[in-house]
Order: structure tokens, then sequence, then C-alpha cells
């Protein structure tokens, strides 16, 4: 039983050595493939400056928008220095660009008062109260009226400079109780700021990420479509659809063309059992 087990297996990876001997000729051929596409979209990505005019488009107008141009500069400002100097900025990786906006949020919280528009931005929820609920008998519901009286409470509260407390007892519990409320305001504020910042990286990442894989799987079809038609006397000729189909194919494949052929080449060193 343990020989007709062994003979199985051996028989197995015999196919599968067989398989892959023929199929890494071609994953050989889309790793190369693969790997002047990389390097053409890196070059595209260069002389075109793709990356910050993504990131100029993606902050400036789909995150702030026209209307929030005030803000916007503000937030220049904090992060590079001014407009004069954002392109630097956009021109950098996401995760550091994330990083110096997140750095410029606290400070925008941190003073709303230097920084009113950026700070209102900051702070701006979609939330919408219900319809009818001015006319409704009903009392609002608390966490929707102490958020939506965060950013005011909070930024009258930062403006306050610093005092002794009270000599009186109750007026000093009054202002203890009041810088109470101002801090968990901020503290509130401080988790929209980052939620929204977290959901621009995702967003950022998704879209950038995407776009590559978009243009990898273009310009890869295409020169896998431009070798196929290259004038080989030795060749057989191919057919129209057929090169389409393979050029598909092959742009779809040859970006990972590379891990194909490490495991292909791991196959064929097997040893036998």
């Amino acid at each position: 039983m343990s020989q007709n087990a062994a003979e199985i297996a051996q028989q197995l990876l015999k196919a599968i050595q067989d398989w892959s001997s023929q199929v890494l000729g071609l994953a050989v051929v889309l790793a190369a493939i693969g790997t002047i596409t990389m390097a053409l979209l890196e070059l595209l990505k260069a002389v075109t400056f793709a990356r910050p005019f993504f990131h100029r488009f993606m902050i400036a107008r789909c995150w702030v928008g026209g209307t929030g141009q005030p803000a916007l500069d503000e937030l220049l400002l904090l992060v590079a220095g001014g407009e004069a100097y954002a392109w630097s900025w956009y021109d950098q990786p996401a995760d550091r660009l994330v990083a110096s906006l997140q750095a410029a949020a606290v400070i925008a919280l941190n003073y709303p008062a230097s920084y009113p528009n950026a700070y209102e931005f900051l702070v701006s929820s979609d939330a919408k109260s219900p319809e009818g609920a001015s006319n409704s008998t009903s009392s609002p519901s608390p966490g929707l009226s102490a958020a939506s009286a965060d950013p005011e409470m909070w930024k009258q509260a930062s403006q306050v400079t610093q005092r002794p407390l009270p000599d009186d007892a109750n007026k000093r519990a009054e202002a203890l109780a009041s810088f109470q409320q101002a801090n968990e305001a901020r503290i509130r504020l401080g988790n929209l700021v980052q939620h929204k910042i977290d959901v621009l990286s995702s967003r950022l990442e998704l879209f950038w990420s995407r776009s590559n894989q978009l243009a990898a799987l273009i310009v890869g079809g295409m020169l896998t479509f431009y070798f196929l038609s290259l004038r080989v006397d030795t060749a057989p000729a191919i057919d129209g659809l057929v090169k389409v189909i393979c050029a598909i194919l092959g742009g779809l494949i040859a970006p990972f063309a590379k891990d194909i052929v490490s495991a292909l080449s791991g196959l064929g060193s097997t040893k036998k059992l």
C-alpha cells in the first residue's frame, strides 16, 4: 500500500513538473513584459507628475471642495508653509502626506482662533437633523445636541487665557466643570477629525492603487499585443482575435508574473520522493 502511494505521489509530481516546464516559458515572457510595464509606468508617473496632480485633485477638489479655499489655504500654510510650497507636499507618498496633515489638524484644533476656516472645515459634520425636529414636542437627543455644541464650546474655551481659579467655592466648581466639558468636547472633536483624515487616507490609497493597476493592465496589454504583432519568419501567423485575447490575459497576468516564475522554478528544482 505504501509503495502504491509513493508511486502515485511520484507520478503526480512528474505531471506537475512537466506542466510547469511548459508554462514556465510563457511565464518568463509575461514576467519580462511585466518588468517593462512597471518601468514604463514609473517613468510616465515621474515625467507627468501624476502623484502630485492626483493628491491635489483628491484633497483640494474632492475632500475640501471648491468652496473651502480659505480652509485649504490655512491647511497648506500648516503643512507646507503656504500655497507656494504646496507642490512639494502633494508630491510626497500618501502615508507621509497624511501624517503631516494629521499634525496640521492638531494645531488647527488647538488654536481655532488662529485658523478659523481650517477649524470649521475639520469639525464640520455631514449629519443633518431630522426634518420637522424643530416642530416636534419631544426633546432632542442629548448625544446629538452635545455633538453639535462641541465646536463652539471648545472654540470659546480655547480663547480663555490661563487665569487663577476664583476664590469662591461655587464659582471655582463652575469653572472646573466648564473646563471639564470643554476638554471632553475637544476629545470628541479630535476623534471626528481623525476619522475624516482616516477616510481620506483610505480613499487616497484605494484610488491610487486602482489607478496603477488599471494603467498596468492597459500598458501590459498593449505591449503584449505589440510583441504578438511582430513579424517572425519561424513563427506562424496569429489571428487578430487571438491577439486581443492574449493581450488582455497578458495585461492581467504580467504584473504578477514574477511570482509565477518563482513558484514554477521552485517546482522544477523539487527533489524526487
